[in-house]
């Protein structure tokens, strides 16, 4: 068997934590993002909504302006809950 000097080990030990760390870090980005886009979707079709004075129903998983009567969003499938 190779002998393998005891500060190699250490510095693998380091890279491979900083690795986790950055793999941890990188996934926090991802979610953040996709929450902020959202909100962003959402936000720009309620704005649209209030400007062009249509009262088309908003979809609230990805913002998309519906058509009326339509039960899934026609952009991202989810379903619209409807008007009460």
């Amino acid at each position: 068997m190779i002998a393998v000097p005891r500060h190699f080990a250490v510095i693998l030990a380091i890279f491979a934590i900083a690795a986790i760390i950055l793999v941890g870090v990188i996934t926090l980005i991802v979610v953040l993002t996709k929450k902020q886009n959202k909100k962003r979707a959402q936000a720009q079709a309620l704005m649209l909504s209030m400007y062009d004075g249509k009262s088309a129903p908003i979809c609230g998983n990805c913002g998309n302006r519906m058509t009326d009567g339509s039960a899934f969003c026609n952009k991202c499938g989810a379903q619209v809950e409807p008007d009460k």
